[in-house]
Order: structure tokens, then C-alpha cells, then sequence
């Protein structure tokens, strides 16, 4: 349960305004859902959040996802997701890693912030791992791009990738665990801290103090493919 007096909004890169559609989904307690800023690409972090850190995986970069998404609305819980659902095979082992930020008002000028680093291929490592193998060293079919349409977006005819039946299923599942932990950290935010609702929230021109604790667990660590262990 989440206090009448509080509303939260989402910053979202990977799951593209899924955290706040599944919100959205939930019959009730309509007034506590505020809305979303949807910032897939890296210059939409920049321009609508304010995101100064060059890296989007990382803490910082939530961190600023979720404070910036809280300076530029009346909301006063934020949640804040940037992660690798597809990674390019230069980053290929950073598939399943996903950061996440939860941040809300202590008092006027204090915005207090969780940030944790979470590792989705735990549980389904023969995926990642295809996956991982496909985008690598070739293994999968190669898929050219032949349409048209397709070529539009700028994508190359001679483009490689994994199966797209893996990379979809991959990415859904990512995605939705995504969502599943944000969800599950925001509810343990709000029973454990003691947060100011809007009423008691003044817009004041004095600097925002921003106070940050990463929460991880030393087990989230990056996917290691049987290829590189």
C-alpha cells in the first residue's frame, strides 16, 4: 500500500513505459500513478532528465534518472530502470544486467535514492548463453535485412544477428523481470523509509540535496558464458 498523499512516476529506458502500463493495469489507486518518461535512447535521458553520466549502465545514471524525473514532475516516488535486453556483441556480456533506482523526498530539499545492479540471466543461462554464442561467433543464421521498409531505419543488408525467436523471447523475459524487481524494490522503499508526501513537499529554489546508497547483493554479478569462463 502507498500513502493517498504520494504519487509515483517511472523513468524508463529498457522496459519503455512497461513499469507504469503494468501500474496502469492495477483497478484501483489510480491517484498515486502519476506517469512515465519513456527515455529508450541516451539523448532522451539527456534532454528530459538531465543524465550528465556518459555511461547509461550504470548506478549513476538511474540516479540521475530518478532524480531527474522527480525535479521535473509533482511526483514524489520515482523509479528509474537502464539495462542490456539486447546488447551489441561488443557488450555481449552484459546481457541480463539491469540497474535499478528507487528515489523519493525526505524533506524539502532531500532526495533519497537506492540504486542496485541486477543480473536476469541467472536463471536462464542456456538462453543467455545461445544467445551470447549466436551474437559472438556467428552461429546463427545470417539474417539479411531485404525490405525496404526495414532498410529505412538505417540497418545494414549484411547485419548479423542471433535468432530473432531467441533474442525476442530473451528480451521479454529480461523485461519483465525488470519490471517484477523495480516493483518489488519500491514497495520495500516505501515500507522501510520515512518519505514526505506532496502536501508536504515545498518547490523551493534552494539546492536539492541527494543522498544515494547502493543496495546490492555481492552475488549480482555479470553473466559469464561458457565460452569465457
Amino acid at each position: 500500500t502507498i500513502d493517498d498523499d504520494h504519487k509515483i512516476i517511472t523513468a524508463e529506458s529498457l522496459t519503455a513505459g512497461l513499469i507504469s502500463s503494468v501500474l496502469a493495469s492495477v483497478p484501483f489507486g489510480g491517484h498515486v500513478k502519476y506517469g512515465s518518461y519513456v527515455t529508450y535512447n541516451t539523448d532522451a535521458k539527456r534532454v528530459m532528465l538531465g543524465v550528465t553520466e556518459e555511461d547509461v549502465y550504470t548506478h549513476k545514471c538511474v540516479e540521475q534518472m530518478s532524480t531527474g524525473a522527480l525535479k521535473n514532475s509533482n511526483a514524489s516516488i520515482a523509479i528509474a530502470v537502464s539495462g542490456n535486453a539486447m546488447p551489441h556483441k561488443n557488450n555481449n556480456c552484459k546481457i541480463g544486467e539491469v540497474f535499478i533506482a528507487i528515489a523519493g523526498y525526505t524533506s524539502n530539499n532531500n532526495i533519497y535514492v537506492e540504486t542496485s545492479v541486477h543480473n536476469f540471466c541467472d536463471h536462464v543461462t542456456d538462453v543467455c548463453n545461445k544467445f551470447y554464442n549466436d551474437n559472438k561467433y556467428g552461429n546463427a543464421r545470417k539474417e539479411y535485412i531485404k525490405t525496404s521498409a526495414t532498410n529505412n531505419l538505417g540497418l545494414r543488408k549484411d547485419m548479423e544477428y542471433p535468432s530473432l525467436q531467441i533474442t525476442e523471447t530473451l528480451a521479454l523475459y529480461i523485461r519483465y523481470k525488470t519490471v517484477q524487481k523495480a516493483l518489488e524494490l519500491c514497495k520495500d522503499f516505501i515500507t522501510k523509509k520515512v518519505l514526505i508526501g506532496l502536501t508536504n513537499i515545498q518547490r523551493l529554489d534552494t539546492k536539492i540535496n541527494i543522498t544515494t546508497k547502493n543496495i546490492s547483493n555481492s552475488d549480482n554479478k555479470l553473466f559469464t558464458p561458457k565460452h569465457i569462463q
